[in-house]
């Protein structure tokens, strides 16, 4: 939540939170408030990725619920501003952008930023790929020429994922 006083999390101090290790947003330099950690649900792209960052197991995770998508997890965080919830950075983007009352934390001192994936600075990410069994050509060539156009940012953006182009 923006009113959050905290900016930024460490690698051990997410995940103490994750863990259950970490409870209160005091332990961290924050205010004296319980954490409402949310997970994302198994199987999801971001609870893979999350998962296999800090290597965790699902069994490893001690949180106070599962935000099945990024509009429970953000409604969640709206409503309360002790409650954390990881999701991608396109997605924060597109919602800080519409005017929700949430922030990114930084990471590690890394701000979580879409030029900041692009760049290879922030830590946590997956590259999306296109793979053909052989060279492409016809509209398979097209669509690969387009997907790495400036056109495509637009449409990239809007499903939240990270352009590779400005």
């Amino acid at each position: 939540h923006k009113d959050n006083p905290i900016t930024s999390l460490s690698f051990e101090q997410v995940l103490g939170i994750y863990t259950g290790k970490i409870k209160n947003w005091k332990e961290v330099g924050g205010n004296d408030a319980t954490i409402r950690a949310l997970n994302r649900q198994e199987g999801r792209a971001q609870s893979e990725l999350f998962s296999q960052f800090f290597k965790m197991k699902s069994e490893d995770f001690k949180t106070a619920g599962v935000a099945g998508d990024n509009e429970e997890g953000v409604k969640d965080v709206v409503e309360n501003p002790n409650a954390i919830v990881y999701m991608s950075i396109g997605e924060a983007e597109i919602r800080i952008g519409q005017g929700n009352p949430v922030k990114s934390l930084l990471m590690d001192g890394i701000a979580a930023t879409s030029r900041n994936v692009r760049n290879g600075y922030f830590p946590i990410q997956r590259p999306l790929m296109l793979v053909t069994r052989t060279l492409p050509s016809g509209l398979t060539k097209a669509f690969i020429d387009f997907a790495l156009s400036p056109n495509a940012t637009a449409v990239i953006r809007e499903c939240s994922f990270v352009p590779y182009l400005d």
